[in-house]
């Protein structure tokens, strides 16, 4: 019989727990299941950590966005807010009682830091089935009743105002129309979300962060200050500047946030970015551009 030496490092890991901000003193950490070896759900990620804090945190967002809404010419009952119901048109944007759809969700971390931000909804997809039912469990087991006051939301949403409500969907972002059905069926969106969703240097990864932008336009239908956060860990110099690049095309506004400037806890190192964009491109027959 061999004998077989008991390696501390080589434990496999169930659990994660991540500290994700300060509440009147109170550390905040979200603790959660992982998902299956060799999978994105088997461990968090910097990048998801980054944009957890920033949307826990209505400093830090507001820094990252700035101090108001950019200008736009559309409607202002479809202003920032408005989707809801609950925020008046170019009201500063803020994670309490916005609608919220984050692509390549993983285990939940920032679902989880936007139900305890006080959204009324959060939309959470993964191409991953299996790993939709962790993040689902781990949003139940972190984000308790109470997390959206019944006497802030509009009189048809305070009913049941327990915890936000939760939608969680498995989505493949590279299905326009799949897309385009979560736009129509769940949105309109305040804020669209992703974290470290852009990796690969092989045609097919190339091709999907193409579709990744088109997505966050896609699920701006409805609502043309909705906000897009994206946190990003670097990797590929080349496949980097190519994603921003597009990013940058496709939305009039964006730009890349100094997260030193954020006053978050434990601030990331150069290697990981937050992107913010808003106002997505559109032609002069109003439709959404795809270049």
């Amino acid at each position: 019989m061999a004998l077989v030496l008991f390696d501390p490092d080589n434990v496999p890991q169930t659990h994660a727990r991540v500290r994700l901000g300060r509440d009147k003193g109170r550390l905040i950490v979200a603790e959660l299941r992982l998902g299956a070896a060799a999978t994105t759900g088997s461990s968090t990620w910097m990048a998801g950590e980054l944009l957890g804090r920033v949307c826990i945190s209505t400093s830090a967002l507001a820094r990252a966005i700035g101090s108001s809404p950019p200008p736009h010419t559309a409607d202002a009952s479809r202003a920032f807010g408005a989707t809801v119901g609950a925020v008046d048109a170019g009201a500063i944007p803020t994670m309490e009682k916005a609608r919220c759809c984050e692509l390549g969700a993983g285990l939940g971390l920032v679902a989880i830091a936007c139900g305890l931000a006080g959204c009324a909804t959060v939309v959470a997809t993964d191409g991953n089935r299996d790993i939709c039912e962790v993040l689902h469990a781990n949003f139940d087991a972190n984000v308790p009743a109470g997390s959206v006051s019944a006497q802030t939301l509009p009189p048809a949403d305070a009913v049941a105002a327990a915890r936000p409500h939760l939608v969680v969907k498995q989505l493949d972002w590279n299905d326009a129309e799949a897309v385009a059905c979560v736009a129509t069926e769940n949105g309109p969106f305040d804020f669209i979300l992703a974290a470290d969703c852009v990796f690969g240097t092989e045609p097919q990864h190339l091709s999907s962060h193409r579709a990744l932008v088109d997505a966050f336009v896609a699920l701006c239908a409805g609502a043309p200050n909705a906000v897009v956060l994206v946190s990003h860990q670097k990797r590929y110099d080349e496949v980097d500047a190519a994603f921003f690049a597009r990013l940058q095309e496709r939305f009039a506004d964006c730009e890349q946030i100094d997260t030193t400037q954020l006053g978050i806890i434990s601030a990331p190192g150069p290697s990981t970015v937050l992107w913010v964009a808003r106002r997505p491109v559109i032609d002069a027959c109003g439709a959404h551009l795809t270049l």
